[in-house]
């Protein structure tokens, strides 16, 4: 996952999106990091007893989506595609 957060992040800092595009990206970033064991600490389905959520590992679809808009940049590597 830190490949692909690494990668995003040096896109977004060369980015020409206004501003405001280029905050969002980098709040979907914060929120949907890594938790230190491969999960991410935002995504998962419900458990059963709706308590806890099912882990998903990182980088999660949300990640991957929003790499797939820079998909065309050098670096961008075709196994993080949805």
């Amino acid at each position: 996952m830190t490949d692909l957060v690494t990668w995003l992040r040096t896109q977004l800092d060369g980015d020409h999106e206004p501003g405001t595009v280029a905050a969002a990206h980098r709040a979907i970033l914060e929120m949907h990091r890594d938790d230190g064991l491969g999960w991410c600490t935002s995504c998962g389905d419900m458990t059963l007893d709706d308590h806890d959520r099912a882990p998903v590992e990182t980088p999660c679809d949300t990640l991957r989506a929003l790499a797939s808009a820079y998909a065309g940049r050098p670096g961008y590597n075709p196994g993080w595609a949805l």
